[in-house]
């Protein structure tokens, strides 16, 4: 993937500013070491959305028994009761059949996209399944830590948002470039 003419703006800039690329002079194996240093995973850590996370990691960390209602049908039966008893089974069934429409189709899961996260969000949050009938967690907590990954160098270059694990950031550009997109970047010809 190209950079645009934005994001080529924006490298140059970041190349020029920086006290040690600035001093490359404008050929092939500057671009190299140039395109090398982007490369490098930011530290402290400073992290992005994953875009392509492994189904079986999401998988993992759902816990599918807490969107199983436990509480017992009333006893008492009163219309009230067992309404409420419904309407709660309900609900925890809706979540269920988000999950099971957000886990179908391809084998990676980009979470970089709102609305998957928050879908992800409503299916695994506030399930009245609880034997009380009050409400538990399905897994969100442990998912959100998994949802984002390290940024390199130029990944946090040309994202946007925080960069925390809370809050992680989307990506503007996913991964590295090529000698020849720093050569364009930086007008330099080799």
């Amino acid at each position: 993937m190209a950079l645009t003419a934005p994001q080529q703006a924006t490298l140059k800039a970041y190349v020029e500013a920086d006290p040690v690329l600035s001093l490359k002079t404008p050929s092939a194996h500057s671009a190299s070491e140039i395109k090398v240093a982007l490369a490098v995973e930011v530290t402290p850590a400073w992290y992005v959305y994953r875009t392509n996370m492994p189904k079986q990691e999401v998988q993992n960390a759902v816990l599918y028994a807490n969107m199983t209602p436990a509480q017992a049908i009333p006893a008492n039966n009163t219309n009230e009761a067992l309404q409420i008893w419904i309407a709660k089974n309900l609900l925890a069934q809706g979540k269920q059949f988000n999950l099971q429409n957000l886990l179908l189709g391809n084998d990676n899961i980009n979470f970089a996209l709102p609305n998957i996260r928050a879908g992800f969000q409503d299916a695994l949050t506030f399930l009245p399944t609880k034997n009380d009938g009050t409400t538990q967690q399905a897994g969100w907590p442990a998912l959100q830590l998994l949802i984002s990954r390290s940024a390199n160098t130029l990944e946090k270059l040309l994202a946007t948002g925080t960069g925390s694990q809370a809050s992680p950031a989307t990506m503007g550009y996913e991964g590295t470039v090529n000698e020849n997109d720093i050569g364009t970047a930086m007008g330099w010809s080799f």
